[in-house]
Parts: structure tokens; sequence; C-alpha cells
């Protein structure tokens, strides 16, 4: 699926082009097959002036679509590619990544869908965006509003509403498209991390928060909460807001003896991970702070903290 971040940008862009009087395209990986740099839902907007937008690949794919999307655009019609990475033909460039995708190419129709599809995600609202890729029927649905035709299956879409690691996917002809909202990371603290979470963390698409931890202050359902108030009194403090709420990690920038005294008398669970972050054999606050989002994307995405090389090499074993 598409990150909040990029699709704000593809959003703001389709804005900026509508008000210049501008067409485009909206390229979307829908199916992918075996290895690719991208997954469903990945999207690339191209504007009839050849103004490129994100992107679907490392940008090898972007080079061959260009004038598949300058070709939408004149025509009205939208098509559907297929890429075999693994052909040294494809788009007369040498990819050597072992995977295919099915690609959908369409001219942006500024819409009630599309505009409220910009709506959504400008304020960062969870919605399912349904297409039959053939015929180009569109829906767009959230929690409690439908926009478009009547099209797709109601218990896949309040799935996908739900579940915010629910991926894009095409089914039969009716592909869904969804958005990945990370849930926000709530730091407790004053510290330098504090900057160092906000500079990295809003770079990877993480919205946070840095309450008081003396102040009434609810907890997001599913967010991850850092603890650094480097104050034994505050850190407990925080620690048993964090406990009571429904945060699905809890790290604490601490040493083990440490969170023995911290940690006195309450119950702590699974969900708390201390010392917080990968070891990564990093010291300073930004070494700290990238080795505990590392270990927070990881949890979100079910990574297995493991090198990369190690786990191609194992799977190539097998």
């Amino acid at each position: 699926m598409q990150k909040l971040k990029e699709a704000k940008v593809i959003a703001r862009k389709i804005k900026q082009f509508k008000s210049e009087g501008k067409s485009c395209a909206l390229i979307t990986i829908i199916k992918k097959k075996g290895s690719a740099y991208r997954s469903e839902g990945a999207k690339f907007l191209v504007a009839e002036d050849k103004t490129q937008v994100c992107g679907i690949s490392g940008g090898c794919l972007e080079k061959g679509l260009i004038h598949k999307a300058l070709e939408v655009i004149k025509t009205g019609k939208h098509i559907i590619e297929h890429a075999d990475l693994k052909d040294p033909a494809t788009w007369g460039m040498w990819l050597g990544c072992p995977g295919e995708v099915d690609i959908l190419i369409e001219p942006v129709k500024f819409d009630n869908v599309v505009n409220k599809w910009i709506e959504c995600v400008e304020n960062e609202k969870k919605f399912v965006l349904v297409k039959d890729i053939y015929t180009l029927k569109t829906a767009l649905y959230t929690d409690n509003e439908h926009f478009g035709d009547d099209i797709g299956n109601t218990e896949i879409i309040k799935t996908k509403l739900k579940n915010p690691k629910e991926n894009s996917e095409l089914i039969g002809t009716i592909f869904y498209d969804t958005i990945l909202i990370y849930p926000p990371i709530v730091i407790f603290g004053k510290g330098e991390e504090v900057l160092f979470f906000k500079q990295i963390g809003e770079i990877l698409g993480f919205k946070i928060l840095n309450p008081d931890p003396t102040e009434n202050f609810l907890i997001p359902e599913n967010s991850f909460v850092v603890i650094a108030n480097h104050h034994i009194k505050l850190d407990r403090i925080s620690l048993k807001k964090a406990l009571n709420s429904k945060a699905s990690y809890i790290g604490m920038i601490s040493s083990l003896k440490r969170f023995e005294k911290v940690c006195d008398g309450l119950s702590v669970d699974e969900r708390v991970y201390v010392p917080a972050g990968l070891d990564i054999k990093g010291e300073s606050p930004d070494e700290v702070v990238l080795s505990i989002l590392s270990e927070i994307v990881s949890i979100f995405n079910g990574g297995t903290n493991e090198n990369l090389s190690k786990i191609k090499k194992l799977a190539n074993k097998i």
C-alpha cells in the first residue's frame, strides 16, 4: 500500500494540476508476483507536461511508463500494463528483479470521488478506494460514508477499514486500495531525543506526540509509546499510563537495572521493551532514536530484525 506521506504529495499535486488546467494520469501497481521494488498500491503521477510525482520503483519502471501515461492523457482511456522484471527486454531496460507487476494507468478525473480521496488524505482519515480495473467504476468508503459507484465486497471493505495494516490487493477485477497511516508515536520526555524523533520519525510518516506525563492525556489506541524522561519518578508515571492504555508498544530508554526501580510493583507485559531499540551499537541521541524507530517499524511490519543478506541467503538455500 502507499504511505500517507506519499499520498499527501500526490494529492497536493493533483489539486495543483487541476488549478493550472493540466491533465494528468495516475499509475498504480495493482498486482505483484515475486520480488519487486514496490508493492500493490504504490503510485506514480504524470502530468501532460511530463512532470513526475513519486514513484513505483527505484526509477527503472517510471522511465518506460511516461509515454504510456501521456497516451492515456491524450486518449482519456485507461490501460493495464504487465512488466516481467526478469525479462531483459522489459521496457527496453535490464532490470534484473525476479518478479512481475501489473500496472493500472488511468486518466485522473477531477470528480467527487477524487475530491473525497484528497480530503481523506489531507485529514489523515482512513478509507478504502475500490475500483474495477476494467470498467473503472470507482467508490470510496470511510467508516460512515460511501461515495461513487456501488461496487466492492462489504466485508472486505469493513476489514480493511478496521485494520491499519491491511494491504491493497486485487481480488478478481476489483482493486481494494488502502493507505498506510501509522499509529502515532507518543514520547514522554523533553530531552534531545524528542528533536530527533520529530526529524526522523516525520520523514518516515509518523505523527509525534510529546505530552507531559503529569498531565491528563489519553494515549491513542495502537500507538507506540517511548519513555525518555531520564527521571525515575516521571518514568514510572509514564510507564503506568502506558500500561493502562491500549498502546501496542512501550519502549523505555533505560538500563535494565534502572528499569527494575521504575517498574517495581507494576504489572509489566509483553508490550514493554527495555532498553528500547535494536542493537546497532549506537550511543548518541540520534543513533538511539534511529534504533528505536527501526524497532517500531519492524514490530509494526512483522520484521525479523535479521540482516537482509542472511535472510536472502537462507531463502536461496531452501
